[in-house]
C-alpha cells in the first residue's frame, strides 16, 4: 500500500489591494482571491506531480515565483513542508502523538494501517495545528475546555472498535487583522486536501454551502467588529477525521458555528442553521420533512423552570433554551453525507434526554422504547438512577443526525465529562461497569487500556483526560460509546 505525500497548505499572506495572497511552500504556490468568504473559490492554476521514485513526495507545479516568496516581494517564514514553524510541530508531536498512537494499538489496528494513520497525522495534520497556545495568542483553541486543538475519539461497539480525532486548524494569521475569525486556514487546509487522494471520499458540495452559509464576508467581519459591546469570540470551524482499520482511508467531517450569523441576522443559531441546511432539500436529497420535525420541537415553549445552569460549553453559547450550538456534516457525496445538529441541554437530566430523543413524542414506537431502554441503562451506569441530581454533569448535548431520505433524526448522548462531579478515575470504572454489563470484552481491560493511555506517574500530572463521553443506539448497531480525550498541556500555563 503506498501512501500520497503530505499535504502542502497553502496560507494567505500579504493584503494586495485588497485581495491576499494565498501561498504555499513544497514549491511555490500562489493565487490572488477576493476575501469574500462566502463566495470565495480556492481553485487555482495548479497541479500536482508525484515524484515516480517516492510515494512520499511530491512537487507543487505553479505558474509563477520562487518557494517561499509572496507576490509583494517579501520572503514568508514559512518551512518548505507547509508548517507554520517547527518548534511549534514539534511541540504538536510531543503532546499528541503519543495518545494517538496508543489509541490506535488500543483499538488493535493493524500495524500497515497504523504506520500509514501516522504518517498521515505528522505530515498533514500536525502542520495545521497552528501556534502554541498562550496568553498572548491571537487565537485561542475552543476544541477543548484545556484549549487544546487536537482531541482524538475511540469509537466502541463491542467487538468493532474505530479512532478518530478532532482538530481546530489555527492559521499564523487567525485572530488578527489579516484573518480575524480563523477562517482562512480551514478554507485552505480543505482545499489542499481536496487536491490530493489522502482522502478517498472526500467531496467538498456540502462544505462549500455550508462554509459559504456561516462564514462571513469582509464586510460582515467590518460589522462584527463595530458592535459594541464586543461579540464574544466563538469557535469558526472544527475539522474531523474518521479512521477506518480495514484500510487506510480518512474520512474527513466538519464542524461549524452559527454564533456570528445569528448575532449579525437577528435570528437564533438554531434558526440559521436551519434555514442553512433547508437549502440542501431537493427531490435527491431528502432532509425537509426530518428538518420540519426538529424546527417544530426546538421552536416550542421548552419548560416553564428556567435553567440556572452558569456553564458555559467550550463551544462559546449562552442560550438558555435548548438550542443548536453546532453543526457538522460528512465531506463526502450528499447522496451518503449526515448533516448533525448539536442541542445544547442546560438541564442535565434523563426526562429531558428522553424529550429529545422522542423530540416531544414526536417519535414513537417499540423501536424508540428500546432506543430508550439503551440510553437509560448507560445512564444509570454513569449516574446511579435516573432521578438523582448528585452526580449530574452540568449541561448535554444531544446530537440530532439528519440522513437523507429519513423522516426522524438519529439521537446521541454527549456527557460532558469535565463538568462531572466525579474524576476520570471514577468515570473509567463507571465504563467498564457498563461495558462488563453488556458483555464487551473491553470491560476487562478498559482500566488498563485507560491507565496507559491517560494515567499518570506517580507525582506527575495525567498525560490526558476525557473531554466527553457519548452513547447512541440504533437497530442494526445496538449500543455504542464513544470516549473523547484531551492531550495534558498544562505545561503552557493558563492560555
Amino acid at each position: 500500500m503506498t501512501i500520497e505525500s503530505p499535504l502542502v497548505l497553502p496560507h494567505f499572506a500579504a493584503d494586495k489591494g485588497g485581495s491576499r495572497v494565498l501561498e504555499s511552500h513544497g514549491n511555490a504556490m500562489t493565487s490572488t482571491l477576493d476575501l469574500d468568504f462566502r463566495k470565495m473559490s480556492l481553485k487555482s492554476d495548479i497541479t500536482i506531480e508525484f515524484n515516480s521514485g517516492s510515494s512520499s513526495s511530491a512537487s507543487i507545479v505553479t505558474p509563477s515565483l520562487n518557494s517561499g516568496e509572496v507576490s509583494d516581494g517579501t520572503t514568508s517564514s514559512t518551512p518548505a513542508n507547509g508548517s507554520l514553524s517547527p518548534t511549534a510541530d514539534s511541540f504538536w508531536k510531543e503532546t499528541t502523538r503519543t495518545l494517538y498512537e496508543k489509541l490506535l494499538s488500543a483499538a488493535n489496528y493493524p500495524t500497515e494501517i497504523h504506520q500509514h494513520y501516522v504518517k498521515f497525522f505528522d505530515e498533514s495534520v500536525v502542520p495545521a495545528l497552528g501556534p502554541i497556545p498562550s496568553k498572548t495568542s491571537m487565537w485561542t483553541p475552543h476544541l477543548t475546555k484545556d484549549h487544546s486543538p487536537f482531541e482524538p475519539s475511540w469509537n466502541i461497539q463491542g467487538s468493532k472498535q474505530q479512532i478518530r480525532f478532532s482538530i481546530e486548524p489555527v492559521g499564523s494569521k487567525g485572530g488578527t487583522n489579516l484573518d480575524p475569525l480563523n477562517q482562512e486556514h480551514p478554507l485552505a487546509f480543505v482545499e489542499s486536501l481536496s487536491t490530493t487522494n489522502l482522502c478517498p471520499s472526500l467531496d467538498t458540495t456540502w462544505w462549500n454551502h455550508f462554509t459559504s452559509e456561516l462564514f462571513l464576508s469582509n464586510s460582515e467581519i467590518t460589522t462584527l467588529q463595530s458592535l459594541s459591546p464586543p461579540a464574544k469570540m466563538t469557535p469558526t470551524c472544527f475539522l474531523a477525521f474518521d479512521l477506518p482499520s480495514e484500510k487506510f482511508a480518512p474520512i474527513l467531517k466538519a464542524y461549524l458555528f452559527p454564533h456570528r450569523q445569528a448575532l449579525l441576522s437577528g435570528k437564533t443559531t438554531t434558526q440559521c442553521v436551519i434555514d442553512s441546511a433547508k437549502k440542501l432539500h431537493s427531490s435527491t436529497i431528502s432532509i425537509l420533512p426530518t428538518l420540519v420535525h426538529i424546527e417544530s420541537f426546538l421552536n416550542a415553549k421548552q419548560s416553564t423552570t428556567p435553567s440556572t445552569n452558569k456553564v458555559v460549553s467550550n463551544l462559546g453559547g449562552e442560550e438558555q433554551e435548548k438550542s443548536i450550538e453546532m453543526m457538522a456534516i460528512d465531506c463526502i457525496s450528499p447522496s451518503k453525507a449526515r448533516i448533525k445538529m448539536y442541542v445544547k441541554e442546560n438541564i442535565a437530566s434523563f426526562a429531558n434526554v428522553k424529550n429529545i430523543y422522542t423530540l416531544g413524542r414526536r417519535s414513537s414506537g417499540a423501536e424508540i422504547d428500546v432506543g430508550l431502554a439503551a440510553f437509560e441503562e448507560f445512564w444509570v451506569s454513569l449516574f446511579g438512577d435516573t432521578e438523582s441530581t448528585q452526580f449530574k454533569p452540568a449541561f448535554l448535548f444531544l446530537g440530532l443526525e439528519i440522513i437523507p431520505g429519513v423522516e426522524m433524526p438519529d439521537v446521541k448522548l454527549y456527557v460532558p465529562a469535565w463538568t462531572c462531579p466525579f474524576g476520570d478515575q471514577e468515570i473509567t470504572a463507571r465504563l467498564g461497569g457498563y461495558f462488563k454489563s453488556q458483555d464487551w470484552a473491553i470491560g476487562s481491560t478498559y482500566d488498563d487500556d485507560f491507565q496507559k493511555l491517560c494515567g499518570n506517574d506517580e507525582g506527575t500530572p495525567a498525560k490526558a483526560s476525557y473531554t466527553y463521553l457519548s452513547f447512541a443506539y440504533s437497530s442494526a448497531k445496538g449500543p455504542y460509546v464513544t470516549l473523547y480525550y484531551s492531550p495534558n498541556i498544562s505545561q503552557l500555563g493558563p492560555v
